[in-house]
């Protein structure tokens, strides 16, 4: 293994799909892989899937972990760095925040870049982009897209999930857009994100 593990940064506004996918990523991905989040409690892991559980992190028998986001960059990520028994590290952004400002954390000692990639929500995304309360966050996170997930698309009609993907590809054009309805779709989506040039 590399001594520097990939960090993946995991964006999208509230309800976009970020949790299904951190529960499709520790139940089915065949990589190790450390996931951080900030509501620790919101992912619900399988109680089969459990090694070990403490008030801030669960091992998983797969070799998988999650836990809860610290105060700092360096008491969140120096304990992982050390360990150098993951594939990958995947930050969950809260739902409100932009993506971008944690693309820092990709060069933490022991890490590398490993993607940017956002959720969006099919059915919600033409809204939330027109909102003029939230309209500006959804925007900034899609910008800093990498990879956008289009989630929830098994729930349109496809000409609705084909305007959905087109406003994403327009807000977002540096950015590769998947139709991503279910989980394994969007695992096999988020092991390839590459930035267009």
């Amino acid at each position: 293994m590399s001594s520097a593990v990939p960090l993946t940064l995991l964006g999208g506004y509230l309800g976009a799909g970020k949790t299904t996918l951190v529960n499709d990523l520790l139940e089915q991905s065949a990589q190790r892989i450390a996931v951080l989040v900030n509501d620790f409690g919101a992912v619900n892991i399988d109680a089969k899937l459990i090694r070990t559980a403490r008030s801030d992190s669960v091992e998983l028998a797969n070799g998988c972990l999650c836990c809860s986001l610290r105060d700092s960059v360096a008491e969140t990520l120096q304990p992982l760095a050390g360990r150098g028994d993951f594939d990958r590290v995947v930050v969950e952004v809260s739902g409100v925040g932009n993506p971008a400002k944690l693309a820092p954390w990709q060069g933490f000692p022991g890490f590398a870049p490993g993607g940017l990639v956002v959720c969006a929500d099919a059915g919600a995304i033409g809204r939330q982009l027109r909102d003029g309360f939230i309209g500006d966050t959804v925007l900034d996170q899609l910008r800093a897209a990498e990879l956008v997930l289009l989630s929830k698309t098994d729930l349109l009609p496809e000409d609705r999930a084909k305007q959905a993907a087109q406003l994403v590809s327009q807000a977002a054009p540096q950015a590769a857009v998947l139709a991503s309805p279910h989980g394994a779709d969007r695992i096999a989506a988020w092991r390839g994100p590459h930035r267009r040039s």
